[in-house]
């Protein structure tokens, strides 16, 4: 006979499919104790019933701190996630300034090259027509002398 397996928990009912590993642990651990509560109360409620009030107030009292205990520790947890969101909306802030000074910056470096290609253009553009008059120059003083030298 092969053995048994044991059922997989189920989580209570209301509870997110989709919650975060860490989540997830802590809201097991939290169920774990809260039917260690349950049973708890059932062990007060078989006492008050079968023994009257016999130790009555000193259960009451240990399922009291265990309450307390566990409201304690869903406030610091709702209190820790609530920090880590302001840091994650934090640090994805940084993160989108820097990608638009980033952005900025690209788009000057963009324009500086554009400025620089003109100037070279515009530079060998002058070099061109500098060149060009000196030539007709060179070739007006060649005439001049031939024709003085013919003369």
């Amino acid at each position: 006979m092969p053995p048994k397996k044991k059922p997989i928990k189920q989580l209570p009912e209301g509870h997110p499919a989709n919650m975060l590993p860490e989540c997830a642990n802590t809201f097991g651990i939290l169920t774990t104790r809260l039917e260690n509560v349950v049973l708890i109360q059932d062990r007060i409620s078989k006492k008050v019933w079968g023994n009257g009030f016999t130790g009555m107030d000193n259960l009451i009292s240990d399922n009291q701190r265990q309450i307390a205990t566990l409201t304690g520790l869903v406030a610091n947890l709702i209190a820790s996630k609530e920090e880590d969101i302001k840091l994650l909306k934090s640090e994805k802030s940084a993160r989108e300034e820097e990608l638009v000074l980033t952005t900025n910056r690209r788009d000057e470096l963009e324009a500086e090259r554009k400025k620089d290609i003109r100037k070279w253009w515009l530079g060998v553009a002058t070099a061109i027509i500098l060149g060009a008059i000196a030539i007709v120059k060179d070739y007006s003083t060649q005439a001049a002398l031939l024709k003085l030298a013919g003369n």
